[in-house]
């Protein structure tokens, strides 16, 4: 494995979609869809974690968590729902991506805003 990532989405398929995309890429991957897996989640010190913003995730809560724990936070999802990315850019996400970017060019993702690898 290269490493391993956290994806928080409420959406199964969308949970699932970024899963298998990040283990076909040789990546550990975990999916939850509430706070407190999350935080369980994190103590693990996942590489990045993955938000998708359909979920209408407690923004500074999931900030305040990652960074507790040192970890990347990257938010994705609809590139026209602007008032989503502007949560999460409020919040202090580290990043916001289109979900396109996700399916396409998940290693890039994770190389540019993930902890190395």
């Amino acid at each position: 494995m290269v490493g391993t990532i956290l994806v928080y989405a409420d959406d199964l398929l969308s949970g699932v979609q970024v899963r298998d995309t990040a283990e076909k890429l040789g990546y550990s991957a975990s999916t939850v869809a509430s706070l407190e897996p999350l935080i369980d989640k994190l103590a693990s010190s996942p590489q990045i974690l993955l938000v998708d913003f359909a979920a209408r995730p407690d923004w500074p809560a999931i900030v305040a968590a990652a960074r507790e724990q040192g970890t990347p936070l990257v938010a994705f999802g609809n590139h026209m729902d602007l008032s989503s990315r502007e949560q999460a850019l409020s919040a202090g996400v580290d990043a916001v991506v289109a979900s396109s970017l996700i399916a396409t060019d998940l290693r890039g993702v994770i190389r540019k805003y993930g902890r190395g690898e």
